[in-house]
Protein backbone atom coordinates (compact mmCIF):
# COMPACT_ATOMS: atom_id res chain seq x y z
CA UNK A 1 0.00 0.00 0.00
CA UNK A 2 2.83 2.45 0.73
CA UNK A 3 4.11 2.48 -2.85
CA UNK A 4 0.59 2.79 -4.23
CA UNK A 5 -0.08 5.77 -1.96
CA UNK A 6 3.21 7.35 -3.02
CA UNK A 7 2.24 6.94 -6.67
CA UNK A 8 -1.09 8.62 -5.94
CA UNK A 9 0.67 11.53 -4.21
CA UNK A 10 3.14 11.90 -7.06
CA UNK A 11 0.22 12.02 -9.49
CA UNK A 12 -1.40 14.82 -7.48
CA UNK A 13 1.86 16.77 -7.49
CA UNK A 14 2.30 16.25 -11.23
CA UNK A 15 -1.22 17.43 -12.00
CA UNK A 16 -1.12 20.37 -9.56
CA UNK A 17 2.15 21.64 -10.99
CA UNK A 18 1.05 21.25 -14.60
CA UNK A 19 0.65 24.49 -16.54
CA UNK A 20 -2.86 25.89 -16.44
CA UNK A 21 -3.17 25.46 -20.19
CA UNK A 22 -3.91 21.79 -20.78
CA UNK A 23 -0.49 20.16 -21.21
CA UNK A 24 -0.13 17.22 -23.53
CA UNK A 25 0.79 13.83 -22.14
CA UNK A 26 4.36 14.01 -23.46
CA UNK A 27 4.98 17.24 -21.56
CA UNK A 28 3.73 15.62 -18.36
CA UNK A 29 5.74 12.47 -19.09
CA UNK A 30 8.91 14.56 -19.37
CA UNK A 31 8.12 16.30 -16.08
CA UNK A 32 7.36 13.02 -14.29
CA UNK A 33 10.57 11.47 -15.63
CA UNK A 34 12.61 14.46 -14.38
CA UNK A 35 10.94 14.33 -10.96
CA UNK A 36 11.81 10.65 -10.54
CA UNK A 37 15.17 10.33 -12.27
CA UNK A 38 16.51 13.90 -12.32
CA UNK A 39 17.31 13.84 -16.02
CA UNK A 40 15.59 14.24 -19.35
CA UNK A 41 14.18 11.09 -20.97
CA UNK A 42 15.65 9.93 -24.24
CA UNK A 43 13.37 9.87 -27.27
CA UNK A 44 13.08 6.09 -26.94
CA UNK A 45 12.22 6.26 -23.23
CA UNK A 46 9.62 8.93 -23.91
CA UNK A 47 8.06 6.83 -26.69
CA UNK A 48 7.86 3.74 -24.45
CA UNK A 49 6.34 5.72 -21.57
CA UNK A 50 3.86 7.41 -23.88
CA UNK A 51 2.77 4.07 -25.29
CA UNK A 52 2.28 2.68 -21.77
CA UNK A 53 0.39 5.80 -20.59
CA UNK A 54 -1.88 5.66 -23.64
CA UNK A 55 -2.68 1.98 -23.08
CA UNK A 56 -3.41 2.59 -19.38
CA UNK A 57 -5.57 5.62 -20.16
CA UNK A 58 -7.56 3.56 -22.66
CA UNK A 59 -7.93 0.71 -20.17
CA UNK A 60 -9.18 3.02 -17.43
CA UNK A 61 -11.52 4.84 -19.81
CA UNK A 62 -13.13 1.48 -20.58
CA UNK A 63 -13.20 0.47 -16.89
CA UNK A 64 -14.43 3.51 -14.97
CA UNK A 65 -15.08 1.51 -11.78
CA UNK A 66 -11.42 0.50 -11.60
CA UNK A 67 -10.21 4.00 -12.50
CA UNK A 68 -12.07 5.47 -9.53
CA UNK A 69 -10.39 2.95 -7.22
CA UNK A 70 -6.90 3.69 -8.56
CA UNK A 71 -7.08 7.47 -8.82
CA UNK A 72 -7.00 9.36 -5.54
CA UNK A 73 -10.00 11.63 -4.95
CA UNK A 74 -7.71 14.66 -5.08
CA UNK A 75 -6.20 13.62 -8.43
CA UNK A 76 -9.65 12.93 -9.84
CA UNK A 77 -10.51 16.57 -9.14
CA UNK A 78 -7.54 17.67 -11.24
CA UNK A 79 -8.12 15.36 -14.22
CA UNK A 80 -10.55 12.72 -15.37
CA UNK A 81 -10.54 9.55 -13.27
CA UNK A 82 -9.12 7.63 -16.25
CA UNK A 83 -6.27 10.11 -16.73
CA UNK A 84 -5.52 10.27 -13.00
CA UNK A 85 -5.50 6.46 -12.78
CA UNK A 86 -3.19 6.19 -15.80
CA UNK A 87 -0.76 8.69 -14.23
CA UNK A 88 -0.90 6.76 -10.97
CA UNK A 89 -0.10 3.51 -12.80
CA UNK A 90 2.84 5.15 -14.49
CA UNK A 91 4.11 6.72 -11.27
Amino acid sequence: PMFFEQAQLLTVRLLKEAPSSAPDSKELLRRLFRLCLIRQPSDHELAVLNQYWTSEQTRYTQNAEIAVKVASPEAAKLASAADAAAWTSLS
